[in-house]
Parts: structure tokens; sequence; C-alpha cells
């Protein structure tokens, strides 16, 4: 009986052992820093050249440039960043490549500057800020605007969160930017945001402020902090009696709002402003009455209301003269009432009568002449005589 062959060590055949730590951290390679936006943007613009800009009109290509004077800050931004992620360094040929973005109006006025034409981008850039005007967009608002925003909201009625905040948005964007420019301080900005508070609802703050904070000054507009906190408590969307069920059940007037409503607050925003505009100018033209041609009438049909406005206006005067020489001949008449016939001055009324109305000597006696006038004859001459004549 045969053996079986001998086992084979493969023992001196193994890898040597390897230790293995027991960190998690060891199975991963180190990360490198944390590249910043810097540096990737540097990396992303890395092969790019002036020639690889895109032209106007394409998507990474900045909006043309017409003269706004509110976008021209933001354009010369925009292109600023296109220049350094295409590497367009060149002072002369950053002012010859900013054209292409530009309307002809205002390309044409570019190429006029000395700037332009020298190449200096530096002095190029202020000055396109300076023309077209860049410092208006930072004069938002005047303090006037406000109290006439307060003005308006005095007579919107706020019953519900959603007109209040519409409210508060409108005022802070507005109080906002005067108070960060010192144009108005926080004692008036507070002022103005109490004053455009409905009165009826200002009312019912009012009451709930005293009855919380009793010892508060009137002397003094009330905090702004304060009064929103109080409105949106008196506003609260979630009130118990909101949450019972029944035909009775009081509802608050956002609970029957459709997602219509709501798409038109848009629309009847602007609506309102356009009351409030409407309102103002009213006002405006009350104070300043101007006449002004229309535009839309032709030349002809302009004269020709002119020619009627004129008849118009003669035909009144005619009519106010008529009316004025009536009451004159009833005056006249009047008077001969209570004048006798036989009066020297009853001649002279009658004859201004008849000059203004000749009807006046149908209706009227004609002045008479009482005395007869006596003719005398020349008396004869008396014959003299004397003493020594037969």
């Amino acid at each position: 009986m045969s053996q079986p062959p001998p086992l084979v060590d493969f023992s001196h055949m193994r890898e040597p052992t390897r230790t293995v730590e027991s960190s998690p951290e060891s199975h991963f390679a180190p990360l490198s820093p944390i590249s910043t936006h810097t540096s990737s943007y540097n990396d992303h613009s890395k092969g790019r050249s002036p020639d690889m800009m895109p032209g106007p009109g394409e998507k990474a290509a900045p909006a043309r440039f017409k003269g706004d004077y509110d976008l021209v800050r933001q354009f010369i931004r925009k292109y600023n960043r296109l220049c350094a992620g295409y590497n367009l360094v060149d002072p002369k040929e950053k002012c010859e490549r900013l054209v292409d973005y530009c309307s002809r109006s205002v390309r044409l006025f570019i190429e006029s500057l000395t700037s332009y034409q020298s190449g200096n981008w530096a002095q190029l850039e202020k000055d396109i800020l300076k023309y077209y005007d860049a410092d208006l967009d930072e004069t938002r608002y005047i303090p006037d605007q406000l109290a006439e925003l307060a003005e308006e909201w005095q007579n919107i009625k706020i019953s519900d969160l959603t007109t209040w905040k519409s409210y508060q948005r409108e005022f802070f964007t507005k109080a906002g930017w005067l108070r960060s420019k010192g144009k108005v301080t926080s004692e008036m900005e507070a002022g103005y945001f109490w004053q455009g508070i409905h009165r009826k609802f200002r009312q019912d703050i009012e009451l709930r402020l005293f009855a919380t904070n009793p010892n508060i000054k009137t002397t003094t507009a009330y905090p702004i902090e304060l009064v929103s906190k109080i409105a949106e408590g008196l506003l609260e969307r979630n009130r118990f009696e909101y949450s019972l069920m029944g035909i009775n059940t009081e509802r608050p007037e956002w609970y029957t709002q459709t997602e219509s409503d709501d798409s038109d607050s848009d629309s009847s925003d602007d609506e309102r402003h356009r009351k409030a505009k409407r309102r103002r100018e009213r006002r405006h033209n009350h104070s300043r009455s101007s006449k002004k041609e229309p535009d839309t009438d032709s030349e002809a049909e302009y004269k020709k209301k002119l020619k009627s406005a004129r008849s118009k206006r003669h035909s009144i005067r005619s009519k106010s003269r008529k009316d004025k020489e009536k009451d004159e001949v009833e005056q006249l008449i009047t008077q001969m009432s209570h004048m006798q016939v036989t009066d020297p001055s009853y001649a002279v009324v009658y004859y201004k009568a008849a000059k203004l109305d000749p009807l006046v000597v149908d209706i009227v006696r004609p002045p008479s002449y009482s005395q007869s006038v006596q003719q005398t004859t020349p008396a004869k001459p008396a014959r003299v005589t004397f003493s020594d004549q037969p």
C-alpha cells in the first residue's frame, strides 16, 4: 500500500505582516488645504485670452449699457470681472473692448472722451461714473417721501398680518436708507411710522401699549419695536376662535383669500400707488394751474378747438353786454316813471333809453313842452314932434 504524498509547506511564501493603525483617518490620504475662491477663480481663468471674451449679447457678456444711471455701477463691475476672467490687463485694450458692450449713443460719447483716446482705463472708469450720474442712484429718497408714504398709509385699513407686513416693508425700505444716510433721526423714523398706521388700528395699539407699559412717555415717539410687537399680537393668525368649528365661528379676513387674491397683491399695490400719485398730482395742479396743449390733437383740430373757444368767449361777452344794457334800460324806464314829462331832465333820460333800446319809443311817453312860444311883433317907433313944426 502506497503512502500519501508529503504536505508542502508554503509558510515561507507568505508576505510579511503589516501593522495597521486603528485610527480611521489612516486609511485616507492627507487632505490638501481648502482652496479659496480667488485661487479657484484664477485656476479657472488659466488658458483664457482676451480674444476668447464673449461677444455682445452672449450668455457670459454683461448686458448692453444704454446710459441708465442706476445700472452704470453694475455694468462697470461686471466688465471688470469679465476682464479678470479672460486675463485682460492692458488698460488701452480694456478701453477699446468696453464700447463693444455699449449702445451706439453711449459708444459715441465714450469715444469722444480724452481718457478713452489716451487709453487711461482708471480715468475712463471715473468719467463714465461721473457723466452717467452714478451718484443719483445713491440719492434714492428724501424725507418728504417718507411723510407722503405715512400720509398714504393712513387711509388704508390694517386688519391682517399681510397688510401690516406690507406696510413695514414699504416704510423700512425708505426709512432705513434715510436713517443710514443721516437724513432722518431715529425719533423722526418712529414718529412717521406711528403716523402711517390707520387711526382705528392706532387706537387699538395705544390701548394695549398703555396697558402693558403704563409709565411710557408720550413726549417722544413710541419705539418701533414695541409698536410692531403689539400690532403683531393683535393680528395673530392662530387665535383660538379660529380653531373652533361651526357656521357661526368668526373667521379672519385672510381666511377667505384665494390664491388669485394672493397673486394679485402686487397689482393691488401698484393700483394703490397710482391712486396716491394721482392725489398728489391733483394737489399740485390745484396750487399751480397751468394750460397745456394736448399732444394727441393734430394742428387742424387744435385750430378748430381754438376758434370754437374764441367764438364761445365772444358770445359770452356779447351776452353779458346785452344783459348789462337791458338792466340799464330798465333802470332808466324806472327813473322816468317817477318824473314829469315836462321836466327838462326827462328828455335827457328819454334820449339815453331810446339810444340803448329803440323799443322805448313805443312804450314810453315822449317829453312834452307846455310853455308856448309867444311871437312878438316889433313895436312901431314913436313919432317925434318939434314945437316949431306945424
